[in-house]
């Protein structure tokens, strides 16, 4: 079969390619999101700093919840694709992976960890955040 095939992503140009020259299947995933940042090593950073999710934060994230048993709101897959608004942000603090939320309803801010470290500090540090930063942030 002969063809031309042309991929676009943010910012990479691809030239065209002939479909019986290509060696691979393609899988494209919003652009947009992480501008096709594949190949940087990004670190998480630490808590009160926080980043956006982005599809090259799986591995890191996947990391912090490899040990637990699977639970929706700390999968990958589940918190990139309900991440609709793109206000999902991450952080790190004492080893555990901490989530800054938006209620999927009212849009209220809100923050949740999983780990296994320092957790009386963890628990009391997000607890004070909340307190201090995200009450009534909607």
């Amino acid at each position: 079969m002969r063809g031309l095939l042309l991929l676009l992503c943010t910012g990479i140009p691809v030239p065209p390619m002939r479909i019986s020259e290509m060696s691979h299947a393609v899988f494209l995933y919003p652009a947009h999101r992480d501008r096709c940042r594949q190949h940087e090593k990004q670190v998480l950073p630490q808590f009160p700093d926080f980043k956006c999710l982005e599809w090259n934060d799986r591995k890191q994230v996947e990391q912090y919840t490899a040990p637990f048993p699977p639970y929706s709101d700390f999968n990958f897959t589940s918190l990139y694709a309900w991440d609709v608004d793109n206000k999902m942000r991450i952080s790190d603090l004492h080893g555990n992976l901490v989530i800054l939320f938006s209620d999927y309803v009212t849009g209220e801010a809100f923050l949740s960890f999983i780990g296994t470290n320092n957790l009386p500090e963890t628990a009391c540090t997000l607890i004070d955040y909340s307190k201090n930063h995200l009450h009534g942030q909607a």
